[in-house]
């Protein structure tokens, strides 16, 4: 679903600057403060659940994302897409912290396996929503 929801966004960036009344710059960072912040929470939201568990801030993770999507929707202006955008990509941190879960809960021989598929859910979800934007837009 995250990746069906990123790549939504990119076909209604046009959009959004009609909508908002921005400039092209200001427009491209809404896709670029999601992958900043995304790249900021990873490593931080690492060690933290290497400390405090990998479930309790995958869940944290995941509540972040969730909120900040829903947010976006409410958004009134670039500024306040761009805020809530930076807390969307603070939720991005659920990925590696998935990863690391399985690593840690499959038997060794399925680890491959279950990671290739939460993977391979990566390109399907990224191809539904390149398409479902575009037909949205």
């Amino acid at each position: 679903m995250v990746s069906f929801s990123e790549s939504m966004l990119i076909p209604a960036l046009p959009v959004l600057q009609e909508e908002f009344h921005t400039t092209q710059s200001a427009i491209s960072w809404v896709p670029a403060i999601y992958l900043l912040f995304g790249s900021l929470a990873t490593p931080s939201f690492g060690k933290l659940g290497d400390k405090y568990g990998k479930k309790k801030l995958l869940l944290i993770a995941v509540i972040i994302y969730t909120v900040a999507v829903f947010a976006n929707g409410f958004a009134w202006s670039i500024d306040s897409l761009l805020v809530f955008r930076a807390l969307q990509g603070v939720g991005l941190a659920m990925f590696p912290l998935a990863f690391a879960i399985i690593r840690d809960e499959f038997p060794r021989e399925k680890v491959a396996t279950a990671t290739g598929f939460v993977s391979a859910m990566f390109a399907v979800g990224a191809t539904i929503g390149f398409v479902g934007g575009g037909w949205i837009t």
